[in-house]
């Protein structure tokens, strides 16, 4: 059976067809249009910025082990028996406590580049970070024994790298960053290596380290001058340590990664007009 329209029901439903068609079509151009509004929007909001981060910092398991500076003073002190730690075994680190930090910069975004309207590259210097983590250790005396102490390290950094950035809607930006961070530092710390049954002044410690091939990676998340986020901080390092039981300085590679989570604030840099006065 072969169903027949009318003259009627054929215009009828060519209108129809013609009004989902246009209905489409300006469907299309409303996406375009916010779309391109999105993009300015966006990019309006990629300017430069001051940071101001805080940090809690989470070290790695083997953060501030001075086996390696230990294993050096115990060889010198059975070579030579008047130097040395006094027979004093290998210390390992134990317990890594959670550290603190602080962290003041700024992001300079490149202008002209190709990139999409709501993306940008720059460059994230930070000029004033310091870190503080409580690290325990343990050692061993002549008799097998072991005993605790515990040691402080302070961290400096100049950071300068790369920054990415992506803004998907205004007030909200994506960053990833990698950072050169060449690193200067210091641990501080005391231990009672006598015997448990023996009473003795506690001995002092004392270091001071660098690391030129450190390095710093991070994610943040911007939300107006709201900034969350973490890092891993990683590389080598070396330290120059002394106890005031030994007569030598000994130097060892001692491991400081962590890993930083990141609470902070970002401002709008003022720039300054060079002009006449």
């Amino acid at each position: 059976m072969i169903l027949k329209l009318t003259d009627k029901q054929k215009v009828v439903i060519l209108y129809s067809l013609n009004t989902k068609k246009q209905m489409m079509k300006n469907l299309w151009i409303l996406c375009a249009v916010f779309g391109l509004f999105w993009s300015q929007s966006s990019n309006a909001q990629l300017v430069n910025k001051t940071n101001l981060r805080f940090s809690v910092v989470s070290p790695s398991s083997s953060f501030g082990s001075l086996s390696g500076f230990n294993r050096k003073a115990l060889a010198d002190g059975i070579e030579n028996p008047d130097k040395g730690d006094g027979g004093v075994r290998p210390f390992e680190s134990f317990d890594s406590r959670t550290g603190f930090g602080i962290d003041l910069g700024n992001i300079f975004y490149i202008r002209n580049t190709t990139l999409p309207e709501n993306m940008g590259v720059g460059i994230d210097a930070s000029f004033l970070n310091f870190n503080w983590v409580r690290v325990n250790n343990r050692g061993m005396h002549n008799d097998a024994s072991e005993f605790e102490f515990t040691n402080h390290f302070l961290t400096y950094q100049l950071r300068v790298g790369a920054i990415y950035t992506y803004s998907p809607v205004p007030d909200i930006h994506l960053d990833y960053v990698f950072r050169w961070a060449p690193t200067g530092a210091a641990l501080i710390g005391s231990y009672n290596d006598n015997p448990p049954d023996v009473d003795g002044a506690k001995d002092r410690h004392l270091g001071f380290g660098y690391g030129l091939r450190r390095f710093n990676t991070g994610l943040y998340v911007r939300y107006n001058v709201l900034t969350l986020g973490f890092e891993w901080d990683f590389g080598g390092s070396t330290f120059s340590t002394r106890s005031s039981d030994m007569s030598s300085w000994y130097s060892s590679d001692v491991p400081l990664n962590s890993l930083r989570f990141i609470f902070g604030f970002n401002f709008v840099r003022q720039e300054r007009v060079v002009g006449r006065r």
